[in-house]
């Protein structure tokens, strides 16, 4: 009934935009009253990508609509996770030696990231040596070494050099 007094932001609109007003008026939206406008708010921030996550990470700390701060803590993980994904995947295709590329995606892997998600950042299956409580996964393409706890989600993340053994 009231659509028309609230004007709606399509996705390509934000794109274009390096201004944070519709970004900011895509996140007042995240909490309206309307289901279809704040399915339709969330679907184009979640477009936009990383020019939404500062205004978003504001908003998830600073809003007093519990709506707003659910949707923008959904939008944040998934905004972050494509990033690093297209981060990694730039860096895999790169012409840096396995150690330099070992070293940059290092720093793409982090704390109770799930192995799935680590799988799909670097791209490559792993060799897995387990207990009941840790698996380490090696990562020999990238001369990494990632532990994981018990949940199967990232403790540490090391470099190491690996000897062939002929």
């Amino acid at each position: 009934m009231f659509l028309f007094l609230i004007p709606m932001l399509t996705p390509d609109r934000c794109l274009l935009a390096p201004d944070p007003a519709p970004i900011n008026q895509l996140i007042t939206q995240l909490g309206s009253e309307s289901y279809a406008e704040r399915e339709t708010a969330t679907k184009a921030l979640n477009r936009v990508g990383l020019p939404a996550l500062e205004p978003l990470q504001r908003a998830c700390e600073g809003s007093d609509d519990a709506e707003i701060r659910r949707r923008a803590e959904r939008l944040i993980k998934a905004i972050g996770l494509r990033v690093r994904e297209e981060r990694a995947l730039a860096i895999r295709r790169s012409t840096l030696s396995p150690e330099e590329k070992g070293q940059k995606l290092k720093d793409s892997v982090k704390a109770e990231m799930s192995r799935e998600e680590v799988h799909r950042l670097l791209g490559l299956p792993d060799v897995i040596t387990s207990s009941s409580t840790r698996c380490d996964a090696f990562y020999f393409q990238y001369h990494l070494v990632i532990s994981y706890d018990r949940y199967l989600r990232v403790e540490s993340v090391e470099t190491r050099e690996f000897k062939h053994e002929k």
